[in-house]
């Protein structure tokens, strides 16, 4: 069974520049191919 979990970036939920948002990010630069997060927030940007 696939399981996923939603995590809203937008700021809707977590305001964007909170402490959350930042251990947010920290956890999946840590669990991802992608361990810089200033790269990952450029590509969340890219997103919007």
């Amino acid at each position: 069974m696939v399981k996923s979990v939603f995590i809203d970036y937008m700021g809707t939920i977590v305001d964007e520049h909170s402490p959350e948002m930042a251990e947010i990010v920290r956890r999946i630069c840590k669990d991802s191919n992608i361990h810089d997060p200033m790269v990952l927030c450029l590509g969340l940007g890219v997103l919007r």
